[in-house]
């Protein structure tokens, strides 16, 4: 999950590949899930959209039950318009990809930025929480080396 959460946080647009094509279907269901330990209910939206003549199902999670932002991208999505989806290049053997960007009728519907900004925040938590568990462990262990240089 957190390697997961890195790669999307720190990914350009030298990354992605661009997949174009008439939509053939835009979906979005719920998906729910139970916790064992709290009991409480869980929901995410996900968007499948799939591209004429191409057998895989393009995928946007979002963690509400009901996002206006995939609302407005399955709108901007119409059946039977051109569309151009980016991928990341190493996820093209993929049957479901995740989605990073979606151009359609000359309008940009999701942009990387988006992607990245949900991520980033987690990303530099954990990086600085990190370090600040090496300077712990380090003082620790050796604390008269870290007296010296801290």
């Amino acid at each position: 999950m957190s390697i997961k959460i890195f790669r999307t946080a720190f990914t350009s647009e030298s990354d992605l590949t661009a997949i174009s094509g008439k939509v053939f279907s835009t979906d979005i269901y719920i998906k729910s899930s139970k916790s064992f330990k709290t009991r409480q209910t869980y929901y995410s939206s996900n968007l499948i959209v799939t591209l004429s003549g191409n057998n895989r199902l393009f995928k946007i999670k979002e963690p509400e039950k009901y996002s206006e932002k995939l609302q407005k991208i399955k709108s901007g999505l119409k059946k039977g318009n051109f569309a151009t989806i980016y991928i990341k290049e190493k996820d093209i053997i993929e049957t479901s990809p995740k989605i990073y960007r979606i151009d359609a009728a000359n309008k940009n519907l999701l942009s990387l930025e988006d992607t990245k900004s949900e991520d980033i925040y987690i990303a530099m938590f954990s990086m600085l929480a990190g370090i600040a568990l090496l300077v712990v462990f380090l003082y620790l262990r050796y604390p008269d080396f870290t007296k010296k240089y801290i």
